[in-house]
């Protein structure tokens, strides 16, 4: 017994350390990484923009991701713009949208927060030197 609550304690003090390293980077504004463990068994409710290493969450609509964020505090909560790297440790480039809708059960996201942030620049008539695109397929999961 006295195994089990050293354990307990242990995890529990790693927790907290989670828990304040991801609010130090929220609290500077810099991009986090982190995991959260869903429950599903219906949709994932993810409007998805899918890019070769990441999806972008465009939406969060009924479903299994939004029941935990009913259930968590908004720093550990997924949000719109974050960026979803993998689900059960497999890329979400391995992914077809018809291998998201059949997983069922517990799953494990992986999602980097990113620091959004706004910038001016003048252009002063030159070149900015960059190529713009829109990606207009989206992807709901």
């Amino acid at each position: 017994q006295e195994e089990a609550q050293m354990q307990a304690k242990e995890e529990s003090t790693a927790a907290q350390m989670t828990a304040g390293a991801s609010q130090e980077a929220e609290d500077e504004g810099l991009p986090r990484t982190f995991e959260v463990v869903v429950r599903k068994t219906g949709s994932l409710g993810l409007s998805l923009d899918t890019r070769r290493s990441f999806a972008h969450v465009m939406e969060i609509r009924e479903g299994c991701v939004k029941t935990y964020n009913e259930g968590v505090a908004k720093a550990e909560q997924v949000l719109v713009d974050d960026l979803l790297l993998s689900i059960n440790d497999r890329a979400i480039y391995q992914y077809h949208p018809r291998d998201m809708a059949a997983l069922e059960g517990e799953i494990t996201l992986k999602l980097i927060r990113p620091a959004l942030m706004n910038v001016r620049v003048s252009q002063s008539g030159k070149s900015w030197g960059l190529k713009l695109a829109m990606f207009p397929e989206t992807k709901i999961a």
